[in-house]
């Protein structure tokens, strides 16, 4: 649930950064769009190494997120005008990905909002 969640609060960020930064973009096959498929895998992966306690979970972010910048948008950088727009919109959604992670993340691990799903595990169980 967490994970759909994620996706959706990550769509609606990059979709209000694009039209912030008048960066046009193909919304229909979503889900089959790389750039897609890779947040819905970072958000988990990192979700869960903060679930688990893993020591630097921060630095491991700065090095995925500088490493997917420079394959996933160099390319907008290497053309003669560079598309800064869309490198903006990409690295603020990223941002925005690593911060949807960290929520997840402490929720599972149950810094945040622990009495909620203590709450939330005893109705499933009278049901």
């Amino acid at each position: 649930m967490l994970a759909v969640l994620g996706g959706v609060v990550s769509l609606l960020w990059y979709r209000l950064l694009a039209k912030i930064f008048g960066v046009k973009r193909n919304w229909k096959g979503l889900l089959t769009d790389k750039g897609m498929i890779t947040g819905i895998i970072e958000r988990a992966f990192f979700a869960v190494a903060i679930w688990a306690g893993l020591g630097s979970v921060t630095v491991a972010m700065i090095v995925w997120t500088t490493l997917k910048s420079e394959t996933m948008w160099g390319s907008f950088l290497k053309k003669e005008e560079p598309d800064w727009n869309r490198v903006t919109v990409g690295l603020l959604a990223s941002l925005g990905s690593m911060i949807i992670a960290i929520v997840a993340g402490k929720i599972c691990a149950g810094a945040i909002l622990k009495d909620s799903i203590v709450a939330l595990q005893a109705y499933i169980e009278v049901l």
